[in-house]
């Protein structure tokens, strides 16, 4: 149906199905995704639309509240209330903008990935896997080969266990099952962009904790728990993209600021299963308040596609039935070949090499920075950060000389110095030099 550009009470209220707020907010959702009310078209007012509908002025204020909140229209002060349109299809915008401009790069320090050649074969773990029930619709949390198998290698004494199609889509699922539009999400300063668009497309608010080199700080825990958030996320060990891991005390001294909350915590852990550095965990200190999730993509291969989440029965069955909502479990095969890998000696042997080998490619580079005036923090993990004097022009320059590098702007949010992400795996001492040297000069 056409209509003016300014929206009338009496068109919204013909259109209305009921009178309640979320009715009210659903039923013009609905005319603005189909077109019926255009982009730029201008809302009713709240008290016109009130009196007509006979309901308090604050029931309308709530239903163009939830609208607002789903980015279908925006608050323009006097001037009304303007129509967005229709929402895009979501996307993940940071992780999108990890992009390498279409073009092959001599060296790709772009993506934080392992190398390849030294990712355990998963042929022989794929051929043995065939222990459990195949083909079977039920709905299993996760196989019992790997949970044994995670048990015996898990940071602290593990309470119930779920495997899921890696570890962002554990933090999905987390998400997804206790977060709604709206709420506060307390998210680290620096985190992985993957963990940032899952936490917005959720469509809840973020805010972001300072750190130290410690972790989040205490400070500014306590100022985000005022705003009575339903979750925090945050990185335990090896962080990503920092390399650092929260120290004992901090952990501490966190849990204590939260113990009188209902604060959800949820804890990811991308790569201690291929580095098994200790983890100083809040999951640990707060055993009914968190899920923890551990990724096995970076020791054991990208496709095992297999992580497992950890916590109280409550938490982990409410997850589960949200699971229900898509392949309601994770393949059994590639959870056996998990399993098989996590408990051969050979395998193990093989992840602990690969570990000293990253650490070797680390520290090769960082020293090789150094000698070039390129101050670089120790770090533990796939990458390090460095320091430049303006980020776009650094990696443009590193672009321009055949080297592809990841912006600090995908990982944080608001001010902050310039850096840039740097992947140690392609590393080697035949090629170190070379982009030590190209970075210490985008860096100046």
């Amino acid at each position: 149906m056409d209509i003016d550009h300014q929206v009338s009470s009496k068109w919204v209220a013909h259109h209305l199905s009921g009178v309640s707020a979320s009715t009210i907010a659903a039923d013009i959702g609905i005319l603005i995704r189909k077109g019926e009310i255009p982009e730029n078209a201008l809302l009713p007012g709240v008290r016109p639309l009130a009196k007509l509908l006979g309901v308090s002025p604050s029931t309308v204020s709530s239903a163009w509240a939830e609208l607002k909140r789903y980015g279908l229209i925006e608050g323009m002060g006097r001037g009304g209330v303007r129509v967005l349109g229709p929402p895009p299809t979501p996307f993940p915008i940071r992780y999108k903008e990890d992009d390498h401009y279409g073009q092959p790069f001599k060296f790709d320090l772009g993506f934080s990935v392992p190398d390849i050649t030294l990712l355990p074969d998963i042929r022989a773990a794929l051929l043995n896997s065939g222990q459990w029930k195949f083909n079977d619709y039920q709905r299993d949390r996760i196989v019992p080969a790997l949970e044994s198998a995670a048990r015996r290698s898990w940071p602290f004494k593990p309470q119930e266990l779920q495997a899921t199609d890696g570890g962002y889509d554990g933090l999905r699922l987390a998400i997804h099952t206790f977060v709604n539009p709206g709420d506060w999400v307390i998210v680290d300063q620096v985190t992985t962009p993957r963990s940032l668009d899952i936490v917005e497309v959720s469509g809840a608010r973020m805010k972001f904790l300072e750190r130290d080199n410690e972790g989040v700080t205490p400070a500014s825990l306590a100022e985000a728990i005022a705003l009575r958030p339903v979750a925090l996320v945050l990185q335990p060990g090896i962080h990503v993209p920092l390399g650092s891991s929260m120290s004992a005390r901090r952990a501490r001294d966190l849990a204590e600021l939260l113990k009188e909350s209902s604060i959800l915590v949820i804890e990811t852990d991308e790569q201690n299963a291929l580095f098994d550095e200790p983890i100083f965990s809040l999951s640990e200190l707060m055993p009914d308040k968190h899920l923890y999730i551990r990724s096995y993509s970076k020791s054991h291969g990208p496709d095992l596609r297999t992580a497992v989440m950890e916590g109280p029965e409550d938490l982990i069955s409410k997850v589960h039935s949200y699971y229900a909502f898509g392949a309601g479990w994770t393949s059994r095969i590639l959870q056996e070949a998990l399993a098989w890998m996590l408990d051969d000696s050979a395998t193990q042997a093989l992840v602990h090499e690969a570990a000293e080998k990253y650490r070797q490619k680390s520290a090769m580079l960082t020293r090789a920075l150094r000698a070039r005036g390129v101050s670089t923090p120790e770090a533990a993990g796939l990458e390090i950060v460095v320091n430049v004097r303006d980020e776009e022009f650094a990696r443009g320059y590193l672009k321009a000389s055949g080297i592809a590098v990841q912006s600090g702007k995908q990982f944080t949010n608001g001010d902050r110095l310039p850096w840039l992400r740097i992947s140690i795996s392609p590393i080697t001492s035949a090629n170190v030099d070379e982009i030590a040297i190209r970075i210490a000069e985008a860096a100046q």
